[in-house]
């Protein structure tokens, strides 16, 4: 009876172990993996990362078991191989055509440890990626000047990507991209933040 006690004891020490590691765990996510709705989507399938909907039907970005650190060294692995690198790079183009897949990537993603770096910052802090989805992140801000302040919370989630970039790998294509653009004709508000955003790039 004793040493089952402690049997019954260390299993129950272990579980609550467990649970004390996964304090910071979010695997209850209640999200359900939704059907990917473009060949990006179909690649990072292939990888373990799922779209999900929420209870409320918004689509996010699920990662796993893994931090967006992890995954950032898992797809930098994987663009080593030039042919996925371009696949990957052109299929997220080519999804970044439709506005709400646009706004998933830029939206945090989730894992089971918790919420995490979106998928277009991901992209921007990967090496193999960073100057391509540097300037694909350019280029939708661009375009979203032309909305006016219709799209000012739009815009400053964009700029929110590039914002704390703890390692830059070719900082001359990343400020060609920012200058090549015609910002003096953005919104003032925009303009401003992108600039004071440069230092920390």
């Amino acid at each position: 009876r004793s040493f089952a006690g402690k049997d019954l004891r260390a299993n129950e020490f272990q579980d609550t172990q467990r649970r004390d590691r996964v304090v910071v765990n979010y695997n209850n996510d209640t999200g359900e993996a939704v059907e990917p709705s473009n060949e990006f989507e179909k690649m990072l399938l292939r990888d373990g990362i799922e779209v999900r909907s929420d209870e409320n039907y918004k689509r996010y970005m699920y990662i796993g078991d893994i931090t967006s650190d992890l995954l950032v060294a898992k797809l930098d692995k994987n663009m080593n191989i030039r042919r996925y690198r371009d696949d990957l790079l052109s299929a997220f183009e080519e999804a970044l055509q439709q506005r709400n897949n646009f706004v998933t990537y830029l939206e945090p993603s989730h894992s089971s440890c918790g919420v995490q770096e979106s998928i277009f910052r991901v992209l921007i802090l990967c090496r193999s990626s960073q100057a391509k989805a540097f300037d694909l992140l350019m280029n939708q801000l661009q375009n979203l000047q032309k909305e006016g302040q219709s799209s000012l919370d739009l815009s400053h989630l964009c700029i929110a990507q590039i914002r704390f970039i703890n390692r830059i790998y070719d900082s001359r294509a990343l400020f060609c991209s920012i200058f090549e653009r015609e910002i003096e004709q953005w919104i003032p508000e925009i303009r401003n933040s992108l600039i004071s955003s440069i230092p920390e790039v």
